[in-house]
């Protein structure tokens, strides 16, 4: 009997796990998942956006002193590009006439955008919108020029070349021979000898057009005006987008 005792005593009995005692891998809590900002993929998306419009890190309205910069920027930008093509049309000078000048003012408008981080796809549509009007002010303010000062005058067809358009070659009533083609009023149907109206500056700064241009000179003025409001308020947008809030300084 002492030796069965003994014998059940070095038997251990075997007890069911208690539900306090589950498997550990039961005690592992699952990771929430991450949050969307926390991604790659929208740092990502989140980076490209700022590199192309702009940060634009602020809350509801731009701050006030930035909307005015932003105003000044784009009035003076503008006029600036315009008063240079009216300025080559006034004065008949080479460089403002051909609208380098202007084009240069555009690429000094995007050399400060990109220095103020602004959205590099809002740079590159002004810079394009600035250089369209730059080539495009000298000739229509050329045309309101001669539509002031232009003297009418009768010109004979020497000569026609037929591409795209037609394109006569006249002289004056003098006989002498104007060193421009005309496309206004020159047709299919002109013939050498034939007489057109041209317009001649009296200051001989501008080279002479065909006469009755004033509905062209109307659209013209239209689309100089759409294409100027369109570069003023494309440049606002660039600038106030191009806020970015400072970074806090590393503490030493």
């Amino acid at each position: 009997m002492r030796r069965a005792r003994k014998r059940n005593k070095g038997i251990k009995a075997h007890r069911p796990p208690s539900p306090t005692q589950q498997p550990s891998t039961l005690h592992h809590a699952t990771s929430p998942p991450a949050h969307p900002s926390h991604h790659p993929q929208h740092h990502l998306r989140t980076r490209l956006k700022r590199h192309l419009w702009g940060p634009a890190e602020y809350t509801g309205s731009p701050p006030r002193w930035l909307s005015r910069e932003g105003v000044v920027v784009s009035a003076l930008s503008t006029a600036a590009i315009i008063t240079a093509g009216a300025a080559g049309a006034l004065t008949g000078t080479p460089v403002l006439f051909s609208g380098m000048i202007g084009v240069l003012l555009t690429l000094s408008l995007a050399i400060y955008l990109i220095t103020t981080r602004a959205g590099h796809l809002l740079v590159a549509a002004v810079t394009i919108l600035g250089v369209t009007l730059a080539l495009q002010s000298p000739e229509v303010a050329a045309e309101a020029v001669l539509a002031n000062r232009g003297e009418p005058q009768t010109a004979t067809v020497t000569s026609i070349a037929f591409g795209t358009a037609a394109h006569c070659s006249v002289a004056a009533q003098d006989g002498r021979i104007v060193r421009t083609t005309i496309t206004r009023g020159c047709s299919q149907t002109t013939r050498p000898g034939d007489a057109i109206g041209i317009i001649s500056d009296p200051k001989g700064h501008l080279r002479p057009r065909g006469a009755g241009f004033s509905e062209s000179l109307n659209r013209s003025l239209a689309k100089t005006t759409g294409l100027a409001l369109a570069l003023a308020s494309l440049c606002y947008l660039t600038v106030i987008r191009s806020y970015r809030l400072p970074r806090p300084r590393p503490p030493r």
